[in-house]
């Protein structure tokens, strides 16, 4: 019954690709040149070979179905249009660096995309080597069924996370050509990654990643714009003085600034009479992310130096 409801769905997701493709295809500004794109070309070899073999099941001819259905266990490299959306995350990611700084979480999304490409990859390229190569005498020696995509995956996470834990092995030599090629691969595509994100996150201020989350009923203001240490000091003498009464001493300051804080700054921020009630975000007023972290909606009042 389950088997039944996936090869359903699995049919209804196909048909809905080949709409996608068809409809791109119509759209394209060259026809030519759309036809030789690689994300394409991964399409004519994962759709095609399915829609056909759905028109022998509808007409009843299955003389040709096999090679077809050879063809049809590459439907795992679909996932590769996975990296046409990490293309379009650190695009943003470049767009934002013109602004301020490159967004981490943006960068860690992208990784971690990658590191599914990856897996999904090698785990559809490990499963249908396998059960597509593996002697029929080794198969019975170990007393190993036909391999799942599940089996794959654990397999595949296994081995580029260096587990191993031997429970899987391919018996193939194509599949242990693929598992070598797949270790080196992974460990030049995931480090780098990993040394991106790591070196991102050591480059940025914590001024630059910090944001203001308001507690209680407490009330905050926003002051951004051109200031230094002197005028911020004057600034907050000001507003915190005890004139004001107790409802501006409750009140929090949230200083959005451009650049980072110098040692007179953050000696300022440390001041005993402002440590409690300030805080200093390091961002743009141009981003809306930098608005965001100072949480600028929910201020009382937006208080702009020049």
């Amino acid at each position: 019954m389950i088997d039944s409801e996936l090869a359903a769905a699995q049919e209804y997701m196909n048909l809905f690709f080949a709409a996608d493709f068809f409809l791109r295809f119509y759209a394209a500004e060259s026809r030519y040149r759309h036809i030789f794109n690689h994300y394409v070309m991964v399409d004519i070899v994962t759709i095609f070979p399915t829609l056909i073999i759905f028109i022998f099941k509808v007409t009843g001819n299955t003389g040709q179905r096999t090679t077809m259905e050879i063809l049809q266990t590459f439907n795992f490299l679909r996932v590769v249009r996975l990296i046409k959306l990490q293309h379009l995350i650190l695009r943003e990611n470049n767009n934002a660096r013109e602004y301020g700084g490159p967004n981490v979480r943006r960068q860690l999304i992208g990784a971690l995309i990658k590191f599914f490409v990856v897996l999904f990859s090698f785990a559809g390229a490990y499963s249908t080597i396998e059960n597509e190569f593996a002697p029929d005498s080794m198969i019975k020696r170990r007393n190993r069924k036909r391999l799942t995509i599940i089996d794959s995956l654990y397999f595949v996470a296994t081995t580029v996370s260096t587990l191993g834990y031997g429970d899987l092995a391919p018996i193939s030599i194509p599949g242990k050509f693929l598992v070598c090629f797949m270790i080196m691969f992974s460990l030049a595509i995931i480090s780098d990654s990993l040394n991106q994100i790591v070196t991102l996150i050591t480059s940025q201020s914590p001024f630059a990643r910090d944001s203001y989350s308001p507690s209680g009923l407490a009330k905050h203001v926003v002051v951004c714009g051109k200031f230094d240490s002197t005028s911020m000091s004057e600034f907050l003498s000001e507003f915190f003085h005890p004139d004001h009464g107790s409802r501006d001493q409750m009140c929090h300051v949230i200083i959005l600034g451009q650049d980072t804080p110098d040692l007179t700054m953050r000696a300022l921020l440390d001041d005993e009479r402002f440590f409690t009630h300030t805080k200093y975000l390091e961002g743009l007023v141009m981003m809306d992310k930098d608005l965001e972290r100072a949480r600028v909606e929910q201020a009382e009042c937006v208080f702009i130096l020049t």
